[in-house]
């Protein structure tokens, strides 16, 4: 699974591409402001805040751009 910390623009894009859902999610740790993307179609944001070991998150999807 790929997840990226704080990724540009570009790298969003990225990731958005990998996809099959055409989409990345993303959560942002609430203690250190990082914001962590991956491809929608690989883990859910509870998993992945598991996986970081973040307690407390916002949460969000990025649709690629039409």
């Amino acid at each position: 699974m790929i997840i990226t910390r704080n990724p540009s623009n570009a790298k969003i894009k990225e990731l958005i591409t990998l996809s099959s859902e055409g989409a990345a999610r993303w959560i942002e740790d609430k203690e250190t402001g990082d914001v962590f993307y991956w491809p929608s179609d690989s883990a859910y944001h509870n998993q992945v805040a598991e996986i970081l070991h973040i307690a407390e998150y916002d949460k969000g999807i990025a649709i690629e751009d039409r």
